[in-house]
C-alpha cells in the first residue's frame, strides 16, 4: 500500500521502475505464502491437492518451465537434460508446481553464480525421473530427516528465504505421493540432489490423512 501511494505521486520514472519492481516481488511472495498455507490447509483435512488427471508430456511441461525461470531471472544459470517426451498421468498444474518448488529452492540455496542442472529422463521402473542438482554443502542428518516436513526447525537460521514458512518440500512431497512417487534428497559431492518419479499410468490412491 505504500509503494502504491508512492507511485502515485513519484515523477521520477527511474524510482517508479524500482518501486514497481519492489511490488512485484512483494507480490510474489505474498501469493507463495497465501498459496502454502492454503495447500497445507488441504493437505491437514486429508483433502487431495490435484484438481485434474489427465495424460500429458512432462518434458513440455518442464520446458515452458523453465523458459518462464530464465526469463524471470536472467542471471540464474540453468543446465537441461531431457529424452525427449515424457508421457505420464498427472495434474500438469501440481506437477509443475512440484517442480518448480525444487528449482527455487536450488536457486535460493545453491552456491551463487553456479548453474543448476535439471534432468528428466526414464526411470529404471518406468516412469518420468525429475531430478534438480545444485551445489551446496551438504545437509546435516538432523535437518535431512525433517526435510519434507512442514515448519521445519532452523527455517529461519541465516537462510536466504527467511520470510518463507517451511512448507514447499511438505507440499511438493504431498504432490509427488498423490502421482504415486516419492521424493527423494541426496548428496553427490559438490551437489545437492532432490528427485522424484512419475509413473507412466495412473497416479496412487487418496491419501489418507497425515500428521
Amino acid at each position: 500500500q505504500m509503494g502504491a501511494g508512492v507511485l502515485k505521486r513519484e515523477p521520477d520514472p527511474a524510482q517508479t521502475g524500482r518501486l514497481g519492481a519492489r511490488l512485484d516481488a512483494s507480490r510474489g511472495r505474498m501469493h507463495r505464502l497465501i498459496t502454502q498455507v492454503l495447500d497445507f490447509s488441504r493437505a491437514e483435512v486429508g483433502m487431495q491437492l490435484h484438481a485434474e488427471l489427465r495424460p500429458l508430456d512432462l518434458e513440455a511441461l518442464l520446458l515452458d518451465l523453465i523458459e518462464e525461470v530464465r526469463m524471470g531471472h536472467p542471471g540464474f544459470e540453468i543446465v537441461a537434460r531431457t529424452a525427449g517426451p515424457a508421457l505420464v498421468t498427472g495434474d500438469a498444474v501440481r506437477l509443475a508446481q512440484a517442480m518448480s518448488n525444487l528449482i527455487a529452492n536450488a536457486r535460493n540455496y545453491g552456491a551463487p553464480g553456479r548453474p543448476v542442472t535439471i534432468s528428466l529422463t526414464p526411470g529404471e521402473d518406468g516412469g518420468q525421473r525429475f531430478s534438480v542438482a545444485n551445489e551446496a554443502d551438504e545437509i546435516a542428518p538432523a535437518m535431512a530427516a525433517e526435510l519434507f516436513e512442514p515448519f521445519k526447525r532452523g527455517q529461519e537460521r541465516g537462510t536466504p528465504n527467511r520470510s518463507g514458512l517451511g512448507l514447499g518440500l511438505y507440499i511438493t512431497r504431498r504432490i509427488v505421493e498423490e502421482h504415486g512417487g516419492t521424493l527423494r534428497y541426496r548428496y553427490e559431492a559438490p551437489n545437492v540432489v532432490f528427485e522424484f518419479t512419475v509413473e507412466s499410468g495412473s497416479p496412487a490412491a487418496p491419501l489418507a490423512r497425515t500428521r
